[in-house]
């Protein structure tokens, strides 16, 4: 009976809407923000930059799916990206419309495992082991972009601009190129993964889907008319980490406190948080093809 209660389709969209209305008293009231400001954004966005946000979010989550695509390769041959990608779009719709960040994560390993017909436990270990190395990555992503600002700090906008898209555009070709013989890399035991060609295209994934989340971040601040440049990055990629830790229901308020603090140097609070919310919404955006995929399971 009780299990049914908690079942129940109305009380799921009470505790959801309850941790939504949370989320925004705790911007409101913690983070003193004035939601007028928010919709004066709105108004006045650029278009040209949120497109680019987009496109650069999407594809900083088409290589979180097929990095997780790669490491799963290594254990069991014959995967495709098509199943792996449906399954993150589901995980992040319920990350973001459900129950957060662990129920995704848990729903979109038992997809898989239920698809390739592999012990959830075997899913679950290559899904946590995937999720430390990204942590791991990112942090390693986090200091090399602090080198290469802090070496192009003394030049112009444009030549940084300049440097940063020839990084993507070199971790592109070289991602493209090595694929191929990667994924034909078989393993048995988890220590067989220190391959030095392995490591070095899941750490170049991780670098570029690093780098794009950052960067959609920057053209989501221009998108708003805020002044956040590229010799902020180091401290965008570091107060966006707090995506990665299910401290919220899906981040909100943490991410917007942490960025806040973190970038006080750089714009106003109001503004740095009009940005984070954008910033949710987009994510929230993206996962909304997996509302298909969810409903598509509930009836099978």
């Amino acid at each position: 009976m009780l299990t049914n209660f908690t079942s129940h389709p109305l009380l799921k969209l009470f505790i959801k809407l309850s941790l939504l209305l949370f989320c925004l008293v705790f911007i409101k009231t913690k983070l003193s923000y004035e939601f007028s400001h928010f919709l004066e954004t709105i108004y006045r966005l650029n278009i040209g930059f949120l497109f680019l946000s987009l496109i650069s979010l999407l594809l900083s989550f088409l290589l979180g799916a097929y990095k997780w695509k790669m490491l799963f390769n290594t254990f069991h041959a014959k995967s495709q990206f098509s199943d792996f990608l449906s399954a993150c779009f589901k995980g992040a719709f319920i990350a973001n419309f459900m129950f957060g960040s662990i129920v995704g994560d848990g729903a979109r390993i038992y997809d898989i495992s239920k698809k390739y017909k592999v012990p959830y436990k075997r899913c679950l270990v290559i899904g946590i082991l995937d999720r430390l190395l990204t942590l791991f990555f990112y942090a390693i992503s986090i200091v090399f972009v602090f080198c290469v600002t802090y070496y192009l700090s003394a030049y112009s906008t444009n030549i940084q601009y300049i440097v940063f898209l020839s990084i993507l555009i070199t971790l592109s070709l070289y991602i493209y190129k090595k694929s191929h013989s990667i994924l034909k890399l078989r393993v048995k035991k988890y220590k067989e993964l220190m391959n030095i060609n392995f490591m070095t295209l899941y750490f170049s994934t991780a670098l570029l889907s690093t780098l794009l989340i950052g960067l959609s971040f920057i053209f989501l601040s221009n998108a708003a008319f805020v002044a956040i440049e590229l010799n902020s990055f180091t401290y965008v990629l570091t107060g966006l980490l707090s995506n990665f830790f299910p401290l919220s229901f899906s981040g909100w308020g943490v991410r917007e406190l942490t960025l806040s603090v973190i970038l006080k140097d750089y714009a106003s609070s109001d503004a740095i948080i009009t940005i984070s919310i954008l910033f949710g919404i987009l994510n929230a955006f993206i996962a909304l093809p997996g509302i298909l995929i969810y409903f598509k399971s509930r009836k099978v």
